[in-house]
């Protein structure tokens, strides 16, 4: 399991020349904007002045209303152990580490519009305490089911074609089908040997 597991090591690689500051910006950006306009939808008058938040007289800090790169590396490490742990091949995982960014994105705006919805509508402060931290932690529950369903969609897309008349791995080698192709792109590695392997 260890040697599988190696590579979520790589996520705690930071990004070169501060562009992982730059990505954490860049998704404060894109959640507030589209916060703004679900509030805009919601009818709750406000104003968005860059990642700055002011609606009832107070004003919110994206930052308090979104973890930024906590949340987006939670859930891309927890998608990325997922992957490693069991072994699915780049057609299965590449889609699914990108869903894993666009869902964080998506948990953000949501969260940001819950707690401007919490104080606009039942005075309600979310941006601390344990109601911030219960707020928060709903929202990466939602976020990782929605991942988890991803991942059943992208299954189902990749599922292995059944083979007929293939009696063996051995026999299946020799016959280079489509069918074969597709199972060995999309099937995850058989990890059944790597006790024996040196």
């Amino acid at each position: 399991v260890a040697r599988r597991l190696w590579r979520v090591l790589l996520i705690l690689i930071p990004l070169p020349l501060g562009y992982d500051n730059g990505f954490v910006h860049q998704m404060q950006i894109i959640s507030s904007t589209y916060a703004s306009r679900l509030l805009d939808a919601l009818s709750v008058f406000h104003t968005m002045q860059g990642n700055i938040l002011e609606l009832s007289g107070r004003k919110f800090f994206v930052q308090e209303a979104c973890s930024g790169l906590t949340s987006v590396y939670l859930i891309l490490a927890a998608t990325w152990f997922t992957v490693a742990y069991l072994q699915l091949r780049l057609i299965r995982s590449v889609p699914l580490i990108l869903s894993s960014v666009w869902w964080s994105v998506v948990a953000n705006i949501f969260r940001i519009t819950v707690i401007a919805l919490a104080h606009d509508r039942w005075q309600l402060d979310l941006t601390t305490g344990a109601a911030h931290e219960i707020t928060g932690l709903v929202v990466m529950a939602v976020a990782l089911a929605l991942i988890l369903m991803t991942k059943q969609w992208i299954d189902f897309l990749f599922a292995p074609v059944r083979q007929s008349g293939i009696d063996s791995i051995e026999d299946s080698r020799k016959r280079l089908t489509p069918e074969i192709v597709w199972n060995l792109l999309t099937s995850p590695r058989d990890t059944s040997d790597d006790g024996d392997s040196t």
